[in-house]
C-alpha cells in the first residue's frame, strides 16, 4: 500500500529544505544529489521552486 499523502508531502518538504541548506553551504548540485541519494533534477527542481 502506498504511503499517505501527508507523509509523502512532509518528507518532500524536509528534503527540499535540506537541499537548500546544503546549497547555502556552497555544495554543488552533484554533491547534494549524491549526499541525499536523489537525482540532480530533484536538486534543480527544489532550488528553482524555492526561488519562485
Amino acid at each position: 500500500m502506498a504511503e499517505p499523502r501527508e507523509a509523502y508531502e512532509a518528507r518532500a518538504i524536509a528534503r527540499h529544505e535540506r537541499i537548500r541548506e546544503l546549497r547555502s553551504e556552497g555544495k554543488s548540485y552533484r554533491a547534494i544529489a549524491a549526499e541525499l541519494n536523489v537525482s540532480i533534477g530533484t536538486v534543480h527542481y527544489a532550488l528553482n521552486k524555492a526561488a519562485a
